[in-house]
C-alpha cells in the first residue's frame, strides 16, 4: 500500500510545526524551525520500503538538510538510524543502520540542480538500497542485511529529531510505499509528476 504524508491534517499522530503554505497550497519549509513529526511511526521502520518525493531546495542551508530522519535514543549520531539528507548541496547522504546492518555513511553524488523540482525515490529491501532521480537509477548498494529498528521512535520530515539540520525548500509530494518499487513503477510515477512540476 501507499501512504501520502503531505496531507498534513490527516491524523493525530502527525505533529506539524511552523510550516507555511504558498499560494498553490504547497508546504514550505523555511530552513529554521519547520518540521513534521510522525509520533507513531513503527509502520515505516520495516525491512522493505520506498520513499517517494518531489522536492526542491531553496538554498544551501548548512551541511545537511534532513528529508526523512529517524534517530535512536542512545545519542545523536549513534545508535539506530534511518535517514536521507542533502549534504553540502553535493550528495545524498543516507544511513540505514541497526545491530544487524552495522554503521555506514553513504554519500552519493547528485546529478541534478537542487533548486529545481526533482522526483526522488529512496528505497530499501533486505539490504539493498536504491536511489532514483527523475526516473533514472542514480545509485545502488547491497552491503547491509535486514533492518527492523526504531520501532518505538518518531520519524521526522524536514529535520533531525533534535530539530537540527533543517530542510529549506518545498516538498509538495511525499509518499511511503511499503514495497520495493520496480524500475518501471518508478518511471511511471515520475512521468505522472514531471509535467505538473516542470521536472
Amino acid at each position: 500500500s501507499t501512504e501520502s504524508l503531505i496531507d498534513l491534517k490527516r491524523t493525530t499522530d502527525i505533529d506539524v510545526s511552523n510550516i507555511s503554505f504558498d499560494s498553490t497550497g504547497q508546504p514550505v519549509f523555511d530552513g529554521t524551525n519547520d518540521y513534521i513529526a510522525i509520533t507513531d511511526a513503527s509502520k515505516f521502520y520495516t525491512n522493505t520500503w520506498s520513499w517517494e518525493m518531489v522536492v526542491k531546495f531553496d538554498s544551501n542551508n548548512g551541511s545537511h538538510q534532513g528529508l526523512v530522519w529517524g534517530e535512536g535514543t542512545s545519542s545523536l549520531g549513534s545508535g539506530t538510524q534511518y535517514l536521507i539528507t542533502l549534504y553540502n548541496y553535493q550528495y545524498f547522504h543516507y544511513r540505514v543502520q541497526n545491530s544487524t546492518t552495522g554503521w555506514s555513511n553513504v554519500n552519493v553524488n547528485i546529478n541534478f540542480t537542487p533548486t529545481d523540482y526533482n522526483h526522488v525515490v529512496w528505497q530499501f529491501n533486505n539490504g539493498t538500497t536504491n536511489i532514483y532521480i527523475n526516473g533514472e537509477l542514480l545509485n545502488t548498494e547491497s552491503t547491509r542485511g535486514s533492518y527492523s529498528g526504531l520501532t518505538t521512535q518518531p520519524l521526522y520530515i524536514g529535520a533531525r529529531n533534535d530539530l537540527a539540520y533543517d530542510f529549506n525548500g518545498k516538498m509538495p509530494v511525499l509518499k511511503f510505499h511499503n514495497n520495493f518499487l520496480t524500475a518501471q513503477e518508478v518511471k511511471q510515477n515520475y512521468n505522472a509528476y514531471k509535467n505538473r512540476f516542470n521536472i
